[in-house]
């Protein structure tokens, strides 16, 4: 970054300090000084005994970080396109899916017009209410071709007309057809009735109930389908919803110090509430999983002062105490800390400040992300493993609460 060079060459700006070249920053947090910056006048008059670093420092941090914003930034650009890329295929398969579950529809359709159309020709059988045999062997008993002197054999005569009578099913039946061909009267013109066209037209009772109950299927068969799509076909699932309440601080201590805090809304909240001045572990219920992302953002209680840490370590700092030590890394009032190492002294927590946290368990990648009031303010590689989410606050009053958190699962 070429503007970093110009912090070598800045002046001071205050009154009767002629313009002296700056020699360092001041970064110790009991200075009340807006204007950080100092030239050897400035030291011994706004910032005695003050902790600085270095002009030379100073850019050697920000251009560190600088380049650590650019690698980052990169590496966003190239998640975002396989992001994109993904998002791509998601769609191809839900239209996949859909193909899918319209040939299953279809088999599925076709195996029950086999079934209708049986029972279609079921009903058509059953309308077939008159068989003519009997009708044909009393028409050949008295055909033309018969001697005219032959007299029927009455005793076989009987059986045709009993079977006859028979075959018609039942009198009913006999008497509708009988008034069905009374009532196909002709007008003088030769023509049937429009009346006696329009009864013809009503059909079979048999078939009027069987369409009845077809139409009362195919609407039980819409409902169900409904019903089932609502209740069960594409519903939001828990393994791609992102939740608010699958993170919870737990109400346990992990030292040998009892549990000094308050939990509520839904454990998303630990307030101190006990032993002012003694600093204890808060510990997230469920230890963080291998290759996932979390994004958690914090909001920071500090009214009261004290020591404050948060981020990630394994259960072995309960008995620290605190998250500065090797087997953790935090954000805190004293700066950014990564395995017991001062990473960063100036940038530090403080009241109502809102933290995001980014970590992701990956398998090629692990890394601790921290943005700050909306400025990225570390990127932090680690190799711990078993790690919890945690938070350590020393006095009464102060806390910690959980406003969002997401979890996904990552291939990378």
């Amino acid at each position: 970054m070429e503007s970093l060079g110009e912090l070598n060459n800045l002046s001071c700006q205050r009154e009767k300090h002629n313009d002296s070249p700056l020699v360092g920053f001041c970064i110790d947090e009991n200075c009340k000084e807006e204007n950080k910056f100092a030239c050897l006048d400035c030291i011994f008059e706004n910032h005695p005994q003050h902790k600085l670093v270095k002009m030379k420092e100073l850019k050697d941090f920000i251009e560190k970080s600088f380049k650590v914003y650019e690698k980052k930034a990169q590496e966003e650009k190239e998640l975002n396109e396989i992001y994109k890329k993904n998002e791509e295929i998601l769609l191809k398969k839900l239209d996949q899916l859909k193909i899918e579950i319209n040939k299953a529809i279809e088999v599925k359709i076709n195996d029950f017009k086999k079934d209708l159309i049986k029972e279609y020709n079921n009903l058509k059988n059953i309308n077939n209410k008159i068989n003519f045999s009997a009708l044909k062997e009393f028409e050949k008993m008295f055909s033309n071709n018969a001697a005219p002197t032959m007299k029927p054999e009455l005793v076989n005569l009987s059986k045709i007309c009993n079977n006859i009578l028979k075959e018609a099913n039942s009198k009913e039946a006999l008497l509708e057809t009988e008034k069905g061909q009374s009532n196909d009267k002709e007008t003088d013109d030769g023509n049937i009735k429009p009346s006696d066209i329009s009864k013809k037209q009503k059909g079979d009772s048999n078939l009027n109930k069987f369409n009845e109950k077809f139409d009362e299927f195919i609407k039980n068969q819409l409902s169900s389908i409904n019903k089932f799509i609502n209740e069960n076909f594409l519903i939001e699932s828990d393994a791609l919803k992102f939740k608010s309440n699958n993170f919870e601080w737990c109400n346990k201590t992990y030292s040998g110090y009892d549990f000094f805090y308050e939990l509520n809304n839904n454990n998303l909240k630990g307030t101190k509430i006990s032993s002012n001045g003694t600093m204890t572990i808060l510990r997230a219920k469920e230890e963080l999983k291998e290759n996932y992302i979390y994004n958690i953002k914090f909001k920071i209680g500090l009214n009261n002062g004290g020591d404050f840490d948060v981020g990630i370590g394994t259960d072995k700092v309960g008995d620290s105490c605190w998250l500065r030590t090797k087997e953790s890394l935090c954000i805190s009032n004293k700066g950014i800390i990564n395995l017991d190492m001062i990473m960063d002294n100036i940038t530090t927590l403080k009241n109502n400040d809102v933290l995001d946290i980014e970590i992701k368990t990956g398998v090629k990648e692990r890394y601790f992300k921290a943005i700050l009031n909306n400025t990225l303010i570390c990127h932090l590689d680690f190799e711990l493993k078993n790690v919890f989410i945690m938070a350590a606050i020393r006095n009464i009053g102060n806390f910690i609460e959980v406003l969002e958190y997401n979890e996904t699962e990552t291939f990378i």
